[in-house]
């Protein structure tokens, strides 16, 4: 835990296998849930686009004066990968359902800018 201009801060590590339980709602209002409580969640796995896709959605719902939205970086292996890359990926997402990475979400009242490069993320708090 951190402390931000006397807001307090957690980060929190999720293994992907807690998503994985959950339906794509549950998800969605699990992520929104800990971003309003001033949680930076760390997953170890990269969200499919559906997924970022319905989090921005609902999380347009929830904004108001206390919750100002969320920001969200994933960082994944380079599209150019050698054919047994692509096999481990392939075997990965066949048997997780989930896309080797790392996702981050936080509370946009916190996280100022996340900057990424090929090969790792930078987090900016206000």
């Amino acid at each position: 835990m951190t402390t931000i201009n006397n807001t307090k801060v957690d980060l929190e590590f999720i293994p992907f296998e807690i998503l994985r339980k959950m339906s794509l709602e549950e998800q969605v209002s699990f992520i929104i849930k800990k971003n309003k409580d001033n949680k930076i969640l760390i997953f170890d796995s990269q969200l499919t686009p559906q997924e970022e896709a319905k989090l921005i959605s609902e999380t347009m719902k929830h904004i108001d004066k206390k919750f100002s939205g969320i920001e969200i970086c994933s960082l994944y292996m380079d599209k150019t990968q050698n054919w047994v890359d692509k096999t481990k990926n392939f075997i990965f997402r066949t048997l997780t359902g989930k896309m080797r990475g790392t996702s981050i979400i936080g509370p946009a009242k916190i996280i100022k800018q996340i900057k990424r490069d090929p090969e790792s993320i930078s987090i900016l708090m206000k």
